[in-house]
């Protein structure tokens, strides 16, 4: 008996951003918000039809779940940069739910959004003058996916 596998290669490749501009002392201060690494979920063999997951964490470390195995592809967890100017102030980095990633008229979910560390959750705080802040997430399939390459976006926020 043999199994019939499919192969999906499934991506997010790209990250928007949204930067906006505080006021303090009516003084207008400069924050930038950039994203130069996406995040980049792999290659996957699928075995089954049943639910599946694949998490690539903030770390950059992978692991799936289910009926997925992942492929020899490259992965990356995503990046972005936040800086102000002085005097610094409280800035909260967030994405907000509803993340997802197409082919077509498929959709897989992005969930558990992760800024900083692999538990942090989907926002950070920073006074500092500069952070590098990775960027994870878990793809939740709960059927087989159709094979091919799916793209999404994620939304980073950063206000004063």
């Amino acid at each position: 008996m043999t199994t019939d596998k499919k192969k999906s290669l499934i991506s997010l490749v790209s990250l928007s951003t949204l930067a906006l501009l505080g006021m303090h002392s009516g003084e207008a201060r400069a924050l930038s918000l950039t994203c130069p690494q996406q995040i980049v979920f792999g290659t996957y063999t699928i075995s089954c039809g049943g639910a599946s997951t694949a998490t690539v964490r903030p770390d950059g470390t992978r692991s799936v779940t289910g009926c997925l195995t992942g492929g020899p592809g490259p992965y990356s967890n995503g990046s972005c940069n936040v800086s102000q100017t002085f005097p610094f102030q409280n800035i909260k980095v967030s994405m907000p739910a509803g993340a997802k990633i197409t082919l077509g008229a498929s959709t897989i979910p992005v969930t558990s959004l992760n800024l900083m560390t692999n538990a942090m959750g989907p926002t950070f705080s920073t006074s500092g003058a500069f952070a590098n802040i990775p960027i994870g997430g878990t793809l939740n399939a709960a059927t087989p996916p159709a094979s091919g390459t799916y793209t999404g976006s994620l939304t980073v926020n950063a206000v004063f």
